[in-house]
């Protein structure tokens, strides 16, 4: 078979057919995933959730040290230059495969020393083998992301989430209460995922790591890196926080409906994925069609946010329904966490804007101004508030990370214009 074709296929109906399939696919899986950790934090309780929850929290924040940003690298440079994917992707998966090695060896030393009651050693190793394997998965669903072959990403990632499902249900039906046990399964399944999804790929697109494109991805990656690395400080640091803070009880009270909040962000997510390699590609050839695309997939994601916010505040009952009485609070904190799908549905559009305009790097100043504002805000209330001021707090810099991110949209906007106009003139 050849590689993937250039992309001839960019109008409405190819976009809007690509976003249903990955925003069905993301949304099946999503819902699934949400209620494998809703049986998972109702079989095993909040205090070994809690150790479930912080020690995949901690290895998914570390993880950055060879992630990189490479799957949004890759994600830009596939919509650009959709001709070459088999040699990007498999120098993504080249340079992921030997960093995570040297990164799981690290952090098996070095887990003794940080171990707390939320992350004992062997749940914290575990979850690090978990993550390993869930950072090369995603690379290779970022692949099919990256041309528009967004079907395969689907079953890929839908059959992945049913087996995980089905892993947990039938430890729950042995008698697991261990969150160390759960992770275990997981790790097994998304091993098996990411073999499934190599071969898939190999065979289409033919992968194939070169020292060159490695080598490129590397330099480029800093400002990739540091977006990847704020993204996950801004998703994540609150739970870190509560679980070093207020301890596993509170963070298996917590985590739950961050969790679900999550699981809500792929729905405009399917939507930023699709648009991201689009906007690369008309950026460099059609501004015009560019802005064009841009304002239709922010009135969509207007849309989402607005009707995901309002299934999160009045779904926020069945939270405790399904988890039972020791989880009521949790409940309460989804309840005031709903907003954030609506300010989030647009930040993904923007940002969408500003990766394809190649402006990584101011887009990580802002991201950097609204983390450390969350992280100040955080330790000044955790404290005093718990939980709820957390919350809150979430909802505040959610709305900063917003007022950034227009700003930069707006000015990169005012600049394609001047230039273009510039152009216009010179020819007449």
């Amino acid at each position: 078979m050849t590689v993937a074709p250039p992309l001839p296929f960019i109008n409405r109906r190819a976009v809007v057919t690509n976003i249903l399939a990955l925003f069905s696919g993301s949304a099946t899986a999503q819902a699934m995933n949400a209620l494998a950790l809703l049986l998972i934090a109702r079989q095993i309780g909040p205090a070994q959730f809690g150790q479930y929850t912080g020690s995949t929290i901690l290895t998914m924040f570390c993880a950055i040290f060879f992630n990189l940003g490479l799957d949004l690298w890759l994600l830009r440079e596939g919509g650009r230059k959709p001709e070459q994917i088999g040699n990007l992707s498999g120098s993504v998966l080249a340079i992921k495969s030997i960093l995570g090695l040297i990164w799981l060896a690290i952090l098996f030393i070095l887990a003794p020393k940080i171990e707390t009651d939320s992350m004992p050693t062997d749940v914290l190793r575990q979850a690090a083998i978990m993550t390993w394997f869930t950072s090369l998965f995603a690379s290779t669903l970022t692949t099919f992301k990256a041309i528009l072959r967004n079907k395969i990403t689907s079953i890929l990632e839908v059959s992945s989430v049913i087996a995980r499902l089905a892993g947990v249900l039938a430890l729950i039906v042995g008698g697991g209460t261990l969150a160390l046990q759960f992770i275990q399964v997981q790790s097994f399944i998304l091993f098996m995922s990411l073999l499934v999804s190599v071969v898939i790929g190999h065979r289409l697109l033919h992968f194939q790591p070169s020292w060159q494109t490695a080598i490129a991805a590397l330099r480029q990656s800093p400002s990739y890196a540091a977006s990847d690395f704020l993204v996950n400080l801004f998703m994540r640091q609150d739970v870190l926080i509560v679980a070093l803070l207020l301890g596993d009880t509170a963070v298996g009270l917590y985590s739950p409906a961050v969790g679900i909040l999550n699981a809500a962000f792929l729905a405009p997510g399917a939507v930023h994925l699709v648009i991201v390699p689009v906007l690369s590609n008309l950026f460099s050839v059609d501004t015009r069609q560019a802005w064009r695309t841009t304002r239709r997939s922010l009135g969509l994601l207007l849309i989402i946010g607005i009707v995901m916010s309002l299934v999160l505040l009045f779904g926020a009952p069945l939270v405790g329904w399904l988890l039972g009485a020791s989880f009521s609070q949790s409940q309460n904190i989804l309840k005031i966490l709903s907003p954030i799908i609506f300010f989030h549905s647009i930040n993904f559009g923007l940002a969408a804007v500003l990766v394809a305009g190649d402006l990584q790097t101011q887009r990580s100043r802002v991201q950097a101004i609204a983390v450390i504002i969350n992280a100040l805000l955080n330790l000044l209330v955790v404290r005093l508030a718990g939980i709820t001021g957390v919350a809150v707090v979430y909802v505040i810099t959610e709305i900063v990370l917003l007022i950034g991110y227009a700003w930069l949209a707006l000015r990169f906007y005012k600049q394609t214009e001047a230039e273009k106009s510039l152009q216009e003139s010179s020819w007449a």
